[in-house]
């Protein structure tokens, strides 16, 4: 088993520089400068995923399939885009983080091992999985600062994700 997929996606943010408050505060392009040093231009770009697998019965109604796959997550528009500023949130005394995306993020690219057995009968049937994704530029939103200088803020960083399913019935 093969399939490929190719996405092309476009982002851009048009009002990065507007104001939506009647109190002075900072442009969605004024909090970009402020937290990572750039502004939202348009971007386009092309992403390819593939993936290659392998399925094979047993005896005793036992089947393995095992997958191999490169897959890409585009940012979404809060990752990239989200720009709240604490100084336009106030509720009475209490002020919210600023949480601002970031216009620079690349996308997310799996490659991604996996391995499942599994059997079913009239009576029951059970299935385990196994899995490895070495993520690079996964997509992490974190908090920076403290206090009233703390802000919500995304990077990419590599990750690996392990894990092992099972189910029955």
């Amino acid at each position: 088993r093969a399939g490929l997929r190719v996405d092309h996606w476009t982002a851009d943010a048009t009002a990065a520089n507007d104001t939506y408050s009647m109190m002075p505060s900072r442009t969605p392009n004024q909090l970009y400068q402020t937290y990572y040093g750039t502004d939202a231009d348009r971007r386009s770009e092309n992403e390819v995923s593939l993936v290659f697998g392998w399925d094979r019965d047993m005896a005793n109604n036992i089947s393995v399939s095992a997958n191999v796959s490169r897959t890409a997550r585009t940012p979404d528009a809060t990752e990239l885009y989200i720009a709240s500023d604490k100084e336009m949130t106030m509720m009475g005394m209490t002020m919210q983080d600023d949480w601002v995306g970031n216009p620079d993020l690349d996308s997310e690219i799996h490659h991604q091992v996996d391995l499942t057995v599994q059997q079913s009968t009239n009576v029951y049937s059970w299935s385990a999985t196994a899995f490895y994704d070495h993520v690079e530029d996964y997509i992490e939103r974190y908090q920076a600062g403290t206090g009233n200088d703390s802000v919500l803020k995304y990077r990419n960083v590599s990750a690996r994700l392990t894990g092992l399913e099972v189910e029955g019935q």
